[in-house]
């Protein structure tokens, strides 16, 4: 059960639901600045926080594609990594 294999898949798995997890907090922080901005923030708050915004806008839908890539594509990853655990590959 503890094989290299399962090990890669099982981390590889875990990046790309932290990578969806990671998005969907970006997407929830460009909804809020938004419902800020539209509701009346004070202009200090909108300025100063309008850039973070903005790379989380474009970052956001990144990070969900990269994770669900990742996801999708585990099983052919993780056997691209156990090739460098095997010791003939290994050995000098």
């Amino acid at each position: 059960m503890n094989t290299p294999y399962n090990l890669a898949i099982v981390l590889l798995r875990l990046f790309g639901c932290i990578a969806v997890f990671l998005a969907l907090l970006g997407f929830v922080f460009v909804a809020a600045f938004v419902v800020l901005l539209v509701i009346g923030a004070p202009e200090w708050f909108s300025q100063s926080v309008a850039p973070y915004a903005i790379q989380s806008a474009v970052g956001s839908p990144l990070w969900l594609i990269g994770g669900f890539i990742i996801i999708i594509l585990s099983r052919r990853l993780a056997s691209f990594i156990v090739k460098a655990c095997e010791p003939g590959v290994t050995a000098p």
